[in-house]
């Protein structure tokens, strides 16, 4: 069960036992004991463990205060901004050819001079390209429908006179 412990006495005399001598300075582990090492090799572990922890504890704590103080701003939250200045531009464009289209609807497709369905598939565009984040290009084009419509208004109000 035990190891016996040899006991030298300064006479020269010696004796085996099982536990340590009153004059011993370090006390001798028994068999069942694990040795001191593996205590101080443990305790570093579970250091080296509450260091790691700890450590991630407030790197998660960082994190989160960096994402709510500032949260970051993707690409489509930018055209958001952009689109918004596109929609002012748009606005009458867009006004015209919703009633533009439904006069056709109600009357019939008109076959005329006016390039009705070019006219849309530029305001499609336009707005694709507004919605796409291009918007000086979308506000370009934008302006020059618009002053395409002024001019197949006029034409409908001149050919209404005549």
């Amino acid at each position: 069960m035990q190891r016996p412990i040899l006991h030298q006495h300064a006479n020269g005399s010696g004796h085996y036992t099982y536990c340590c001598g009153e004059e011993d300075r370090q006390p001798y582990r028994f068999e069942w004991q694990r040795p001191r090492q593996h205590v101080a090799r443990s305790r570093r572990t579970k250091s080296g463990w509450a260091l790691l922890v700890s450590g991630f504890g407030v790197a998660t704590v960082l994190f989160w205060a960096t994402m709510l103080v500032s949260p970051p701003t993707s690409e489509a939250t930018a055209s958001l901004a952009a689109s918004a200045s596109c929609s002012e531009t748009e606005r009458p464009v867009r006004l015209w050819l919703d009633k533009e289209v439904q006069h056709r609807a109600q009357v019939g497709n008109v076959i005329g001079q006016d390039n009705f369905h070019q006219l849309l598939l530029w305001h499609r565009s336009a707005h694709a390209q507004c919605v796409a984040g291009d918007a000086r290009r979308a506000d370009g084009n934008f302006k020059a429908l618009e002053r395409m419509v002024a001019e197949v208004a006029a034409r409908h109000v001149r050919a209404d006179e005549d």
